[in-house]
């Protein structure tokens, strides 16, 4: 198994962010540790000392290829982090990734594609959802009432809510989990309005603020 591979699973098996593991190696992007992790960097030998340290492991056992991990049966996939998401296109391109995080396949379903937001404000707290948790999300364009999915309406930014849709009426609202805020009532008039993704799952970042 080559060094890349072995750095990814062992930070995978240790419950390590991109962004940890950048920090305990000494790299300032953590973009840096995911080109590492996918074979687009060659590692100098002072980072290799880091790369051992950090995930708790010696130099010869990252270096020698016949040295398998405990625990080879881990899959991960890797899932993007994006930036505001345009209402015009609902639309996903490259340069609006300000991340990724890995993902074991029993965290998800490897069949379907998913994208991520950090959460900004506390309108979904009654759900669980604090401010700087990871929202990973399911990409569809359409869910059923009460489910938890990502919309754009009117502006460049993408939104979290519980989703409720009157057909009678043809009114969606976007309904938050904090009574301090009013729902979002979307309307016809509401051209630009896109369902972007059903809520799979959540990662607490309170531990690492």
């Amino acid at each position: 198994m080559e060094i890349y591979n072995k750095i990814h699973q062992l930070r995978i098996m240790r419950n390590m962010t991109l962004e940890e593991l950048a920090a305990k190696t000494g790299y300032k992007d953590k973009s840096s540790v995911f080109r590492v992790e996918k074979g687009e960097y060659d590692i100098p030998q002072s980072k290799i000392q880091a790369f051992a340290d950090a995930l708790n492991v010696s130099v010869g056992t990252l270096l020698n290829d016949d040295i398998q991990l405990e625990n080879t049966e881990i899959h991960s996939f890797d899932v993007p982090i994006y930036a505001p998401i345009s209402c015009g296109t609902g639309g996903f391109v490259d340069d609006q990734i300000i991340d990724h995080i890995s993902l074991p396949d029993n965290m998800i379903n490897p069949s379907k594609e998913y994208f991520g937001q950090y959460a900004d404000g506390d309108s979904m707290i009654g759900e669980g959802i604090r401010n700087n948790d990871i929202c990973i999300f399911e990409k569809t364009c359409s869910i059923d009432n009460g489910e938890i999915g990502c919309f754009c309406i009117d502006e460049n930014t993408a939104v979290c809510k519980k989703f409720y849709c009157d057909k009678e009426h043809s009114i969606i609202t976007l309904q938050p989990a904090n009574d301090k805020y009013e729902p979002i009532i979307v309307t016809v008039e509401n051209q630009c309005f896109r369902c972007l993704g059903r809520l799979a799952l959540v990662i607490s970042n309170r531990q690492k603020q």
